[in-house]
């Protein structure tokens, strides 16, 4: 989900200075007042769900749970997780009856899978959002009011390549039919509009900068952070637009649904933002996983009144670091973002086998590269090949990959002229069809 901040919905100054001011002195908190200031949060959500949501009045009378019962985020295990298919086919019913004077807008998923959805967002959680991202960027070196740009997926009416947004400061780069001539006209652009911070999909910003004629220039733009997010970063798009571009990367993971945010610091470290949501990482039986051990991102939006979702299963894997992170910060640390479970491999010897990117980073034969699970025993390996391409690179890249996905798996390269995006504007680097579901009809 690429953080698209237009006036109209998030222009509420008095809101976000009042929520920045909270999030400045937050910062200093200890990680015990940030869970207890989330614990205070929750139990004032949790008792507006039961009178408010026709949903969570109907699942907790079902289990015979009371609002009084969830006391901390330790008793927020008592209730059965939302899954994005209650959310398809319950959406109505989650939606709080007073929705309406809370200024609810309604916010449409990318559907990336196939499988697009509708929630509704508050003023609250507007404005938070708004001043919570611009404390994450920050932390890269952004300062309000500076010129910034994105690289993302807007498609603009009059097929236009970029255009100016001359209140924020700022320009948007239409990630669609990313060629060599367009990338050439999109640095044309950037050299105009002379931006200080960078943003957009990494897969984009990747092959926006493996496309421009001249790398040389990419340095020139005087871009000083990039600020990456709606994709997992890879490794090799990391290191590749840090060199590019002489700056560093810094990542920000959220969703659509918005319910946690997770940003990396100056040292690399990414913190969940628990001013903002409550954070659960668990295995396929639901069960909370151990630091270090990947699990699927389950969150609590804390300021969404408008459709409350709790213990809302993302279908992203993350892993809790094992050690704090020596900037000092008190919110917790994770150790690495993985992916969605759309995006694993499952082997056939039944294992589940992220960040394939690894396998890849050795060779230079090709600017661009994707995997495809069609069946339970063959990946499809896409790549789009460049001037230093050579036969015998399929074999090192082979071997590279069968010692992650090991010898049952067999594997068909193809090679593409490009690497279409989804409708979204986002290019995956792996998808697993035997996981992703089928469009819906039309």
């Amino acid at each position: 989900m690429i953080t698209d901040f237009t006036l109209s919905r998030f222009f509420h100054p008095l809101r976000i200075g009042r929520y920045r001011h909270f999030l400045a002195r937050a910062e200093r908190f200890t990680e015990e007042q940030l869970r207890r200031d989330q614990d205070e949060q929750l139990r004032s959500l949790v008792r507006h769900a039961y009178g408010q949501v026709p949903y969570y009045r109907e699942l907790f009378d079902g289990i015979g749970l009371r609002p009084d019962d969830i006391r901390t985020a330790a008793d927020l295990r008592a209730i059965p997780p939302l899954t994005k298919d209650i959310v398809r086919s319950r959406g109505r019913d989650l939606l709080a009856r007073d929705a309406p004077r809370r200024d609810a807008t309604p916010v449409h998923t990318s559907g990336s899978t196939g499988t697009p959805m509708t929630f509704y967002a508050d003023r609250d959680l507007l404005t938070a959002k708004f001043a919570l991202f611009w404390r994450v960027w920050n932390w890269a070196g952004y300062r309000l009011g500076q010129r910034w740009a994105l690289l993302a997926g807007p498609v603009f009416e009059d097929g236009a390549l970029s255009r100016r947004i001359p209140l924020m400061n700022a320009l948007y780069l239409s990630s669609f039919n990313l060629t060599a001539k367009t990338a050439g006209r999109m640095l044309e652009a950037l050299q105009r509009f002379k931006p200080v911070f960078l943003r957009g999909y990494p897969s984009a910003l990747y092959e926006f900068s493996r496309l421009v004629a001249d790398p040389s220039a990419l340095r020139r733009l005087g871009i000083r952070a990039i600020s990456t997010n709606s994709e997992n970063l890879l490794d090799i798009q990391r290191a590749h637009l840090e060199d590019a571009f002489g700056v560093r990367v810094f990542d920000v993971y959220s969703q659509w649904e918005q319910v946690c945010v997770i940003a990396e610091c100056e040292r690399h470290t990414y913190h969940h933002q628990m001013e903002y949501g409550i954070l659960e990482l668990l295995d396929e039986q639901g069960q909370s996983v151990t630091p270090g051990e990947p699990g699927e991102i389950t969150a609590t939006s804390l300021l969404n009144r408008a459709m409350p979702f709790l213990r809302y299963r993302t279908r992203d894997l993350a892993r809790l670091a094992v050690k704090p992170c020596p900037c000092g910060r008190p919110h917790t640390a994770v150790e690495a973002l993985d992916g969605r479970l759309e995006d694993v491999i499952t082997t056939p010897d039944g294992r589940r086998v992220g960040r394939l990117d690894a396998a890849f980073k050795w060779d230079r034969g090709f600017n661009f590269a994707q995997v495809v699970q069609e069946a339970p025993d063959l990946l499809a390996v896409r790549l789009v090949k460049n001037a230093d391409f050579r036969p015998e690179l399929l074999g090192s890249l082979e071997h590279h990959l069968r010692d992650r996905v090991g010898p049952g798996m067999r594997f068909r390269f193809e090679f593409p002229d490009r690497i279409a995006p989804d409708p979204n504007g986002k290019i995956r680097f792996a998808i697993n069809k035997l996981l992703s579901s089928p469009a819906p009809p039309h």
